[in-house]
């Protein structure tokens, strides 16, 4: 099978109907095409910090820990295989390798994006499929994202720093009767986020009394 390597160049925020997400722009690495993959809020702020976008955690994320036990225990990912698209989503393959043991797994694309960057090992795609979504191929139909990349990198850097450094106490006085149940819903998840579930509770409370 044919393969062609790819490489992150950044991601920018995006918003599908259910809550925020971001974009990754990924782009082939001995070429000029590129290629869009949504992801959530938890992988953003992993490559964010992967691509020294800037910013800082007091927290080990998810995708550090799970790196450094791999590294404590000798275990590599070799790399990573975008290998088909079904209604939507990408079905990918992460290639782990410890001693003379090499294993496939597979992974959401998100998770793999985000390890691939940790480990700096490469990211493939089956050539066929990249032809299909790559930007500018006329039998994809998909065009060019509105917005630049700089502009991508300045909307990312300051959307993750509100939410990073977002002041959940300020809401502790908030009549949440003037919220709509989707905000109310946001703010559960950023307050679950920071850690902060006697407002998680209250919100949940509210939610429920809607439901």
């Amino acid at each position: 099978m044919n393969r062609i390597q790819l490489e992150v160049v950044t991601i920018g925020e995006g918003v599908t109907s259910s809550q925020t997400a971001f974009n990754v722009i990924l782009k082939e690495k001995f070429g000029t095409r590129k290629m869009i993959v949504v992801i959530s809020m938890a992988e953003a702020q992993s490559i964010a910090i992967s691509l020294n976008i800037g910013l800082n955690y007091n927290r080990v994320m998810t995708h550090e820990l799970f790196y450094k036990v791999c590294k404590t225990f000798n275990v590599e990912l070799l790399e990573v295989n975008i290998n088909n698209l079904k209604e939507g989503i990408y079905y990918t393959t992460t290639t782990f390798q410890k001693n003379d043991k090499i294993e496939d797994f597979d992974a959401r694309i998100s998770d793999a994006l985000a390890l691939a960057l940790k480990y700096n090992c490469p990211i493939y795609i089956n050539s066929e499929l990249f032809n299909s979504v790559a930007y500018g191929n006329a039998e994809s139909g998909n065009q060019k994202p509105k917005q630049t990349i700089d502009e991508f990198d300045k909307d990312l850097e300051d959307e993750l720093k509100n939410l990073s450094n977002i002041n959940i106490a300020e809401f502790n006085t908030t009549d949440f009767k003037k919220n709509t149940l989707a905000e109310l819903k946001e703010m559960l998840e950023n307050a679950l986020q920071n850690e902060n579930y006697e407002l998680a509770a209250k919100l949940r409370d509210e939610i429920d009394k809607r439901s």
